[in-house]
């Protein structure tokens, strides 16, 4: 049984749930990446994992319109707030909300999907995640909720959401799904050995992570907390965010994405509005904030969508845009990341010598661009 072509594969766990026989696993391979292994004794091929996965089946739609925004509950999000905002406001109904975060258990980080119990709890799922999230865990519990009619918010990747669509059924009016704009995913395992690098190369605990921390600004400005403090990682001398930004890191579907296109699969699409002052005429306010604020490109692919955002409007500041000013600066919703010629030595170095490994590769191969990037660091001071 062929569910569809590894390399196409985004990971995202719906055939295991859907077999009704369990011949479905997920393992990781050498490179981290999780993958479906199909145990042929017991399969009895049915093709309910290739009917649902995303890859093979997926409804995508022209957005109806395009907007940037600034929500009001955006201090701890990664750029304009609409997911905090929205779902701030969803949790204040009492309907339910699921979303990725980082989490420690026994000394591993596990990037997963979970509901987020309530709006003390949002925090922890704002802000960017650069690393898979595992969806498995919670998708019976979205469905549960959908059979009693339970008002639903789910946020991910586009290929989780549709991976959800999939699962629980595509027009379903309770559930509101939010896609983000994606450059691709490094495997969880891989991310897990960076933070493991840090750790022991600081000689200290990690207590948290934050891949874009808002108090240094809109922007790439990662921070670490140890145990005895919190200390910031410069985007540009980080070996995990650099390979990543540079498209090396990626799972092998994300280089052929089905989804990286102005084609949605989410009632609404999200990311950062990057150069966003060059194409809309802000207010005062907004403009005086926006370095620190950020503002979000909000594609309305549904109806569901629409009355959604302007339902909540009072709790936004929405400006009229369209898909070409926000594509200028998010390739994302175009076309796949692009591999990086230096994909393959990465991994290659990544199987034999684990992240040590890569740090040392990578700082060989750049250490002239970190040397400058270093100067520039200590001169901007931010």
């Amino acid at each position: 049984m062929k569910i569809c072509d590894k390399e196409n594969c985004s990971g995202c766990g719906i055939c295991s749930l859907v077999c009704k026989k369990n011949a479905i696993i997920m393992q990781e391979d050498d490179d981290g990446f999780i993958f479906p292994v199909i145990d042929e004794t017991i399969c009895v091929s049915c093709n309910l994992c290739y009917k649902r996965c995303p890859v093979n089946h997926n409804k995508k739609r022209q957005p109806l319109d395009s907007l940037a925004i600034i929500g009001n509950n955006n201090s701890l999000s990664a750029s304009g707030g609409v997911f905090a905002t929205i779902a701030t406001r969803y949790l204040q109904e009492g309907s339910y909300v699921y979303a990725a975060t980082l989490s420690k258990k026994n000394k591993k980080f596990i990037v997963k999907h979970q509901r987020i119990k309530s709006v003390d709890d949002l925090k922890r799922f704002t802000g960017s995640i650069y690393s898979q999230s595992d969806i498995t865990p919670i998708i019976e519990d979205v469905k549960e909720k959908l059979i009693l009619k339970k008002k639903v918010l789910f946020c991910g990747t586009p290929c989780q959401v549709q991976g959800i669509k999939n699962y629980v059924g595509d027009d379903n009016d309770n559930l509101l799904t939010i896609d983000l704009f994606c450059h691709g995913v490094p495997s969880n395992k891989m991310f897990n050995d960076y933070l493991i690098f840090l750790e022991d190369r600081n000689k200290r605990n990690i207590n948290c992570f934050t891949f874009r921390d808002k108090k240094r600004g809109w922007g790439l400005f990662p921070s670490v907390l140890f145990d005895n403090g919190k200390r910031k990682i410069y985007a540009n001398t980080s070996s995990y965010y650099r390979l990543f930004l540079s498209g090396a890191l990626n799972r092998t579907s994300c280089y052929n994405c089905r989804f990286a296109d102005n084609e949605r699969v989410g009632d609404l699409s999200i990311g950062d509005f990057w150069g966003s002052q060059e194409f809309i005429e802000l207010q005062n306010r907004d403009k005086k904030n926006l370095s620190k604020t950020g503002i979000s490109a909000v594609l309305v692919n549904t109806e569901l969508g629409k009355s959604t955002l302007y339902e909540y409007e009072d709790d936004f500041s929405i400006y009229s845009s369209n898909i070409e000013s926000i594509a200028e600066k998010n390739d994302a919703i175009m076309r796949p990341t692009k591999k990086n010629a230096f994909r393959e030595s990465i991994m290659q170095v990544y199987r034999k010598e684990g992240y040590t490994g890569i740090e040392q590769w990578f700082r060989n191969q750049f250490a002239r661009q970190l040397f400058f990037s270093k100067l520039k660091n200590i001169v901007c001071k931010k």
